[in-house]
């Protein structure tokens, strides 16, 4: 995940990536504890990684629309499908209204079996119906963690995390103009001049931020555009838009889920 822009240009990816091919490139991005971090699981599609999630109880993960999910790895931040802590996907629940990589691009996993609750592993909260970051772009911190590529050019086998600022749909809108829709329920990250962007493999994570000093996870990480291109937020899936859904698929009551 550590990346520098300038070395996204020069391995010469796409203008426009798709959804699902999003990775986490992150110039300055941290190695992190899971203890720290304990709601991030991985996502394996035939022992190969695919995407990163979050713990919402002992039963349900959270991830992208478009990601193939077998099985999930809780509780580590390295990645290794012949590792501990695997657990079968018993089911899988795509949003009914998703269409494509810039529609509603959420997915709900239901677990064979339950992780097992402690520092390692712990649910995520999730903001109330409809919240908003409210404000100017690049005023309000936010945080993405994955497993993208990293200076080599290679997937990182150790999570990371970069640091990022919420943009408002007004300014994320005109930044991309044409070139791709920015719905109500997207939201847009990034910085400037940092060489922190969403490219190319790791969609699914979760975005955070905090709301009275608590850590919620208020985006998934979904599409964007031009690696490396402060120009051009990663755009991710608000989940305080479909907070009621995911309580009616999960059955955790708003009350358990939301903050």
């Amino acid at each position: 995940m550590l990346f520098h822009q300038i070395i996204v240009l020069a391995i010469g990816l796409p203008c426009f990536v798709r959804s699902y091919e999003i990775t986490l490139l992150v110039g300055g991005g941290d190695n992190v504890k899971i203890k720290d971090y304990p709601f991030i699981v991985i996502c394996y599609k035939k022992g190969y990684f695919t995407c990163g999630g979050s713990i919402l109880n002992e039963y349900w993960v959270l991830t992208a629309g478009h990601c193939t999910c077998h099985k999930i790895q809780w509780g580590v931040t390295n990645r290794d499908p012949n590792g501990p802590n695997m657990i079968d996907v018993s089911q899988s629940v795509r949003h009914p209204d998703y269409e494509s990589h810039e529609r509603v691009d959420i997915k709900l996993l239901r677990l064979a079996e339950p992780i097992v609750f402690g520092t390692t592993a712990q649910a995520i909260k999730l903001p109330k119906f409809k919240w908003e970051v409210k404000g100017d772009s690049y005023k309000t911190p936010s945080a993405v963690l994955g497993w993208g590529r990293d200076e080599t050019g290679a997937k990182s086998k150790s999570l990371k995390i970069g640091n990022f600022f919420v943009i408002n749909n007004t300014d994320c809108k005109r930044m991309y103009g044409n070139s791709s829709k920015i719905y109500d329920f997207n939201c847009c990250n990034g910085c400037l001049n940092c060489g922190v962007s969403a490219c190319k493999g790791d969609s699914g994570g979760p975005i955070i931020t905090w709301i009275n000093g608590k850590r919620v996870q208020y985006g998934i990480v979904s599409r964007g555009k031009r690696c490396g291109d402060p120009k051009f937020p990663s755009i991710g899936i608000k989940t305080s838009h479909f907070v009621d859904w995911i309580s009616q698929i999960t059955g955790i009551p708003l009350e358990q889920l939301t903050v």
